[in-house]
Parts: C-alpha cells; structure tokens; sequence
C-alpha cells in the first residue's frame, strides 16, 4: 500500500507537468497572431447643423438607414450612400427614424405626424405624444 501510495505521489505532478508543457505551445500560437479584421468604421455624418447620427441598418448595396438630429434637436430619417446623405423627412410631425433598407432603396421606419394622439400614448417614443403615421405607397 505504501509503495503504491509513493508512486501515485510521484507520478501525478509529473503527468500535470507533462500535460502544461503540452499545452504551452497551442496558448503561445493563439495568442501570437491576431484575427484578421473583416470590417472599418465610418463617421457618416449628421444632416447640416446637427450633433448626432445613429445608423440603424446597411443593405447589401452598401446603402445604410438611420437617423441625425437637426439644430432643433428634432431627429429625421436618413440614408447615407458613399459621402452622401439624404434626408427622408418626416409626415408633417418633427420626428422620423428608417430603421432598414432593402436591395432596391425602399426604406421602413416610424414617422409622427402633427396631430396629437387623442389617447395621450407616445407610440413613436419620441415624447411628443404624437400620432406615428404610415408613408403613403
């Protein structure tokens, strides 16, 4: 039993040992290249005299959809293609956002409109408490 008891003592930290010297090598070559980098970023801009711009979605034709701040602190729906911006506007309310934009340049998003929701809610979550309306087709 004693002589069993010894050379279980014995082999343990030598089997550890073995096992974190197998193991050094993989760690080192992982940490040694980094991952290739699959993207850049972009400042997109804000529409003129604004401070803030959120894109929301790119499609495949590199078209991205969001929203900037105008002066006033309203936001507006935006696209951005290349160094250019557009502004969507809004459905006659201050606040608009383009959430996507699909292969052929057709945007969704929420937009107010300048009457005020009968119910009090804020659906659009802008905190006017204006009705959301829906763009015409």
């Amino acid at each position: 039993m004693k002589s069993t008891l010894k050379a279980l003592l014995i082999a343990t930290p030598s089997a550890l040992s073995l096992l974190a010297v197998l193991a050094m090598p993989v760690r080192l070559a992982a940490q040694q290249e980094p991952a290739p980098v699959h993207y850049h970023v972009v400042d997109l801009g804000t529409l003129t005299g604004g401070t803030f711009s959120q894109p929301f979605y790119m499609n495949s034709h590199g078209v991205v959809s969001g929203s900037s701040n105008l002066p006033d602190n309203t936001q507006h729906a935006v696209l951005w293609f290349g160094q250019r911006i557009t502004d969507l506007g809004t459905l006659g309310g201050p606040n608009s956002f383009a959430f996507a934009v699909n292969s052929a340049g057709r945007s969704v998003g929420e937009a107010e409109t300048s009457i005020s929701d009968p119910n009090g809610e804020d659906f659009c979550g802008f905190g006017t408490h204006l009705i959301c309306g829906q763009a015409p087709e």
